[in-house]
């Protein structure tokens, strides 16, 4: 049950991120500023798609995200202050993740070097980013344990099936 709980920790958080976008992956998402195959407009390098990826923005939607899964758990009353708590940690680290992506996005346009690490920084570097995803996830954790706790079966099957595919278990754990 522990582990279950856990991961759907880890799938809220992906869910309300948008894309499981989190501490280390919008490197990814800059990463994959790489030519497209036909030979178009490259990302980062001006033209449609580098406005695209600039006006993204994790907290972009996160209100209507918020209602969705308010309206889909069917929240109660007596539950709602368990949710809005859980509510404002997402809208927090939405804004945190929007300004490290604005912070990232300067350093790209200003031509900032990328940091070339040796092996042993980067395991360094590695370990620290997970550390961070750990704390994260068990900073989540902390506020949604009491709100699962509070579900009717009903709900629990509901928050189960919703972030079943962010865990890869399909609802098993």
């Amino acid at each position: 049950m522990k582990k279950r709980v856990v991961m759907m920790a880890l799938g809220l958080t992906g869910l309300l991120a948008l894309g499981a976008v989190a501490e280390g992956t919008i490197d990814d998402a800059l990463a994959q500023a790489a030519p497209p195959p036909s030979g178009g407009p490259q990302y980062g390098h001006g033209g449609a798609e580098h406005d695209m990826h600039h006006d993204w923005s994790p907290s972009k939607h996160i209100e209507g995200r918020i209602a969705y899964l308010r309206a889909e758990l069917k929240i109660t009353p007596a539950q709602a202050p368990l949710f809005d708590a859980l509510a404002a940690k997402m809208r927090a680290d939405a804004k945190a993740m929007d300004d490290k992506f604005a912070k990232m996005h300067a350093e790209h346009e200003k031509g900032a070097p990328h940091e070339h690490m040796n092996l042993i920084d980067g395991m360094q570097s590695h370990i620290a980013m997970e550390q961070a995803h750990i704390q994260h996830a068990n900073e989540t954790l902390a506020l949604l344990k009491p709100l699962y706790a509070s579900f009717t079966d009903e709900q629990k099957k509901t928050a189960d099936e919703l972030f079943a595919h962010h865990h890869g278990h399909h609802g098993r754990m």
